[in-house]
């Protein structure tokens, strides 16, 4: 018994659409948003901003008044300690945040509003904090409780 089935038509990839990568951002920050990939033919049609390229939104940004693709510059945090006693009263200080940064704790998030964020818990074993004060990278600081 022969088997008569063949399979799928070759592709001619002369026909084949291109395609491309780009780097869609938020229009009033030049926040990187992720990465497209579409057809060529589709720029185009994109109403939403978009970098001609393949970005990654955790080292870069765009200056939305140029288009200028810009590196982020790093967040300059300064930790008083990273070991603290886990009794609710001792804690430890970040300096160099920026005001209006928004911090995620193990407690929830908060907005720095003076910059300074001064850490206490009663529970024991690491903590991690998160600073995110766009357009600087994102920052983590962790903190150990005994």
């Amino acid at each position: 018994m022969t088997d008569e089935t063949q399979g799928p038509e070759p592709i001619d990839e002369a026909a084949a659409p291109s395609v491309a990568r780009v780097s869609p951002y938020h229009a009033v920050t030049g926040r990187i948003l992720g990465v497209w990939t579409m057809p060529t033919s589709l720029l185009g049609t994109q109403h939403d901003p978009f970098y001609p390229e393949e970005v990654d939104g955790t080292t870069h940004y765009i200056d939305v008044s140029t288009g200028q693709l810009l590196e982020r510059p790093p967040l300059d945090l300064q930790v008083s300690k990273t070991e603290l006693v886990a009794d609710g009263e001792d804690f430890v200080a970040v300096t160099g945040v920026p005001v209006g940064c928004p911090v995620i704790t193990p407690a929830g998030r908060f907005i720095v509003d003076d910059g300074v964020l001064e850490f206490a818990t009663v529970h024991e074993g690491p903590h991690r904090l998160f600073f995110d004060a766009f357009p600087e990278r994102q920052g983590e600081v962790i903190v150990h409780a005994r």
